[in-house]
């Protein structure tokens, strides 16, 4: 066989590179979906604060001072 003979080309679904370039993005974009629902169907629910015992007042006054930079 001669070295600058060209090989036969074969189609693109036939090498096994071309499953790896298209496979690991489907699977990227399958597994973010599947979290994405995982996510939206488990949603924990949210908690109103209400700082009416005195044990509570200090932090929620601090962690509403820290969001608003000093501003009351």
């Amino acid at each position: 066989m001669n070295p600058r003979q060209a090989l036969p080309r074969q189609p693109w679904w036939r090498t096994s590179f071309m499953y790896l370039v298209l496979g690991l993005p489907l699977v990227a974009v399958a597994g973010s979906l599947s979290l994405v629902a995982v996510a939206v169907n488990n949603a924990d629910e949210v908690i109103k604060p209400t700082a009416q015992q005195a044990p509570e007042r200090p932090a929620l006054e601090g962690r509403n001072h820290a969001a608003t930079g000093g501003k009351k």
